[in-house]
């Protein structure tokens, strides 16, 4: 999904620094349905420990959510 959003982008990757940087949801072996949850709490925590103030949340079912964390 990143790298056809890089695309749409403009852009011709994406910086891998930035992307999934505290893993995928599968290879810490979630159930399926709390994958939003998961992924959420996930992103909440990587956003405080890099002091991150956006981040976007996609997942296989095509949806998205970006979360603002306030400075």
């Amino acid at each position: 999904m990143v790298l056809g959003g890089a695309g749409l982008a403009g852009r011709d990757r994406a910086d891998p620094a930035k992307v999934d940087v505290a893993g995928g949801a599968i290879a810490i072996g979630h159930p399926l349905g709390a994958a939003g949850a998961q992924r959420a709490t996930t992103l909440l925590g990587v956003l405080e420990r890099t002091g991150g103030r956006y981040g976007l949340q996609t997942t296989c079912a095509a949806d998205a959510t970006v979360i603002e964390r306030p400075a």
